[in-house]
């Protein structure tokens, strides 16, 4: 495409000041340099370097296609209703590229790492739909769309199986790294109305028309011709008419004051109305009295009651005094029943209270038998405490025999293989020098042999283990023997 470079002062998009603009054919600004040659050179390469791009990849109609998105159910839903695929949702992590992704249903392949891993969630179903808007570009994992809300149409909800299944057998088959562009519907070509005409998406377009007019203005008669360096004059046209004529003033119109009728007394027809009828006002009264004041209806009758109505009045007054004799006598019923009723409750008071009386000489009585049953049972249970201490004392007073089946088998050897005290001494142990281990809680004591100089508190008592050191010895003596010999002289 041909374009044309301006000397004007501009801006370039890193904020510096530059000496040249460039434009399109059409009109519309490029961008801004300062070097116009090689910034010219460098747009005719980018336009080769995308005209390549375009003759290698395949080019597809969005009106054929079909397409997946997959997410959770909950989700799916939502979409259904909106009719339309979010850039951003609310609520939702998004993965990867900030777009609008889906599979194509007729060319695309099922790649889970691209499409459904990231998806947080149990239940994950896909959206099949149609759209009139073409992809930005696509490959067999995903197609992507590179705007804020997409209209969708056609729209269904499958399962994750279906879906997987649909993708393993689609009609094409393309290369992983083959682009796929799509040219733009015929649908939006000829303009139709866009499905969602008040969505977020149309409104932003809608403010980009009018920045693109204002760019536009002043672009001259023709597409060829260079854009206006100065600010168009705003001189009145010689077709438009002279200052002040055209405008047509405004008549002020006058409130004419209705005067309110002042509220008289009713005549004879609205009387009349309001006696026959039983709603006022309504509309069947206003017009019977419009009918009366011409004198179409209601000539002979006066303001006073009617025949039928006299006799009416008569037989409400008859039924009233039969209704009135009715009641005396009802009331008469009533209260004879009333003094029956008294009768009876003087009776069932009495037997009443001759059945309490029962009840509390009964219960006196049950409460004696409780307190004797309480007896019987602390005595039981005193006489079973008594036998269960007796039995323990039984217990208690049986001897512990201490086990000599080393000393008979071995003698002497025997006494020396017992363990002894603490140490590597053998033998037997002295009871009186048993003590308990604070950390172990087992009972040691000494040797029952004493070493030259020991001294000890009382005379050994040996016996064979520091177990058997619980029971006493044949001996009357016990303990230390010159203590107790000299209490007993």
């Amino acid at each position: 495409m041909p374009y044309k470079i301006r000397k004007i002062k501009c801006k370039k998009a890193d904020g510096s000041s530059g000496t040249h603009v460039a434009y399109k054919k059409s009109g519309k600004r490029v961008g801004c340099t300062d070097d116009p040659e090689d910034y010219k050179k460098a747009l005719y390469a980018a336009e080769l370097n995308e005209q390549e791009e375009n003759e290698e990849a395949i080019i597809k109609d969005v009106e054929d296609e079909v397409f997946l998105h997959f997410t959770t159910r909950e989700r799916a839903e939502k979409i259904k209703d909106m009719k339309m695929l979010l850039k951003s949702p609310q609520d939702v992590q998004k993965f990867g590229t900030d777009t609008i992704d889906a599979v194509s249903l007729i060319w695309g392949e099922f790649v889970p790492t691209v499409q459904v891993n990231h998806i947080l969630g149990e239940d994950i179903v896909a959206v099949k739909f149609r759209t009139h808007h073409p992809p930005k570009y696509g490959f067999v994992e995903e197609v992507k769309w590179d705007q804020e809300e997409l209209p969708i149409y056609d729209i269904d909800i499958i399962s994750f199986e279906e879906a997987e299944r649909a993708l393993k057998n689609t009609s094409e088959k393309y290369d992983d790294m083959q682009q796929i562009l799509y040219k733009e519907s015929n649908m939006r070509k000829l303009k139709l109305k866009d499905p969602l005409p008040n969505s977020k998406y149309q409104k932003k377009v809608r403010k980009g028309h009018k920045k693109k007019k204002k760019e536009l203005i002043g672009s001259g008669d023709g597409p060829e011709s260079s854009p206006f360096t100065q600010d168009p004059p705003f001189e009145r046209s010689k077709s438009a008419p002279p200052l002040g004529e055209g405008k047509k003033k405004k008549k002020k119109k006058r409130k004419v004051k209705v005067k309110k009728k002042s509220k008289g007394k009713d005549d004879r027809c609205t009387r009349i109305a309001k006696r026959k009828y039983d709603v006022w006002p309504s509309a069947y009264a206003s017009g019977a009295v419009v009918k009366c004041r011409q004198g179409k209806i209601w000539k002979g009758i006066t303001e006073e009651l009617d025949k039928k109505e006299k006799s009416e009045i008569k037989k409400i007054q008859k039924e009233l005094g039969n209704a009135s004799e009715s009641h005396k006598k009802l009331a008469d019923i009533m209260s004879e029943l009333e003094d029956e009723l008294d009768a009876l409750e003087d009776k069932f008071e009495v037997e009443l209270e001759k059945a309490a009386e029962k009840m509390k000489a009964g219960s006196k009585a049950h409460a004696d038998q409780v307190k004797r049953l309480d007896k019987i049972i602390q005595e039981e249970v005193e006489a079973f405490l008594m036998m269960e201490k007796k039995k323990k004392k039984k217990k208690a007073k049986k001897k512990v025999k201490t086990d000599f089946s080393k000393e008979k088998d071995k003698g002497l050897h025997g006494w020396f293989e017992r363990q002894g005290g603490k140490g590597k001494s053998k033998g037997w142990v002295d009871c009186n020098t048993c003590r308990k281990d604070k950390k172990t809680g087992k009972k040691t004591c000494k040797t029952c042999g004493r070493q030259e100089g020991e001294k000890r508190a009382k005379y050994p008592s040996c016996r064979p283990t520091p177990a058997a050191c619980g029971s006493k010895g044949k001996g009357k003596s016990w303990g230390k023997k010159s203590a107790k010999k000299g209490k007993k002289k």
